[in-house]
């Protein structure tokens, strides 16, 4: 069991990422790629880099980094964020192409999801003295606040290249990971702005816009919500219909992170609110696992077990164990951050050294290689790390 020890965290954090990048040099095209069979570490598809991959590939070394990683971990970060850089990035117009083949954009649609992960990437290199970081940062968040409607304190969703013609659709996944981006830059820069904007977002979505302790995935273009959207495309790999438990305990390590740089009192019991509705809501004793999606009623919608699910799951009672001051309260989010490692090492770990995307909710590993890949094991780093920060005194 990996606990709470911090030497296991870290050399557990440099497993997934060395998984994804078993070689100290980056591809031919300057670049690391996450499209690897989890069975074998074989690439699926060895051309094509989509921007959050590039990007967590960046935060990914820069946390290992920071664990105590060996010197490879620096090193990687630097060729990252070159790559993201100088191929994602969109000298003349700004901003960050979603898709690159080889180093040649066919993607140029200005995503906020993804330019949220570039914001996070530049502030984790920065915050470790990456070369070339604070230029970087700085015009990522001037691309990102293009992104942001100030009357309503969020970010759309996306615009062509030319950032023309904005796509009516709203969603609140882009700005939680705005809000998370929003964190690392304030972190790197000592700019109370950035966390002044990150707590107005989830405010926005986690109170405003909740139902209750429930947070809807899909608004229309003024933020009113979108009970239809997707309906008949349960499954979709990005914007399913339904609530995820799996955002709720993000928002509750998020808000976690909030509350121990922010005065406002509101924070932790939120964190905590939704916390309690994932697990209880979202977590089938029997069989084990999340959810991946619930219909407004409570039941089960998709009922696929999420790796990514699981590791923000220990993410958010790491935080919560550390940050409430009842020690009743501690321990039972101890012993969910430890049930939660243990299912999923029993679960998600993969041969190759990462994790499985997905199961069944037998426990069945499901691979597919039907697109580009996003997950260079971005969220199995993230709960080390939140293990890591929470625990290690």
């Amino acid at each position: 069991m990996t606990g709470t020890d911090p030497a296991a965290l870290r050399d557990r954090a440099a497993r997934v990422l060395r998984a994804y990048a078993p070689d100290p040099e980056p591809g031919p095209h300057g670049g690391y790629l996450a499209s690897r069979d989890p069975r074998t570490g074989e690439h699926y598809d060895a051309d094509r880099s989509h921007l959050v991959a590039a990007a967590r590939f960046v935060a990914n070394f820069c946390v290992c980094d920071r664990l105590g990683a060996p010197e490879w971990a620096r090193t990687g970060a630097a060729r990252a964020l070159d790559f993201l850089v100088s191929v994602h990035g969109d000298g003349e117009r700004g901003g960050y192409h979603r898709l690159v083949d080889g180093r040649e954009p066919v993607d140029s649609r200005r995503v906020c999801y993804g330019h949220a992960f570039a914001v996070l990437a530049c502030a984790r290199a920065a915050d470790r003295g990456v070369d070339g970081a604070d230029a970087a940062l700085a015009d990522a968040l001037a691309a990102l606040d293009r992104f942001y409607e100030p009357d309503h304190g969020l970010y759309a969703s996306a615009f062509d290249a030319d950032w023309s013609d904005p796509d009516p659709y709203r969603g609140q996944n882009a700005n939680m990971h705005a809000c998370e981006a929003l964190l690392a830059a304030g972190a790197a820069t000592g700019d109370d702005a950035h966390l002044a904007r990150a707590a107005r977002v989830a405010r926005r979505i986690t109170v405003h816009l909740a139902r209750g302790d429930r947070i809807w995935e899909h608004y229309t273009e003024n933020w009113t919500p979108d009970t239809d959207y997707n309906r008949d495309r349960k499954r979709d790999r990005f914007r399913p219909w339904g609530y995820q438990p799996g955002h709720h305990l993000e928002w509750a390590k998020l808000c976690c992170e909030l509350d121990s740089r922010h005065d406002d009192a509101w924070f932790l019991p939120r964190a905590r609110a939704l916390f309690d509705v994932a697990v209880d809501a979202g977590w089938e004793s029997r069989r084990g696992g999340f959810a991946y999606t619930l219909a407004p009623d409570g039941s089960p919608v998709v009922e696929d077990r999420y790796g990514w699910v699981v590791a923000e799951g220990i993410g958010a009672a790491a935080r919560l164990a550390a940050a409430v001051d009842d020690a009743d309260a501690a321990e039972r989010y101890r012993a969910w951050y430890d049930r939660l490692w243990a299912y999923a090492d029993e679960r998600f770990r993969a041969p190759f050294g990462g994790w499985y995307e997905k199961t069944t909710p037998a426990g069945e590993p499901i691979v597919e290689s039907d697109g580009p890949a996003v997950e260079p094991g971005y969220h199995p780093v993230g709960a080390c790390l939140a293990g890591w920060e929470s625990f290690r005194d």
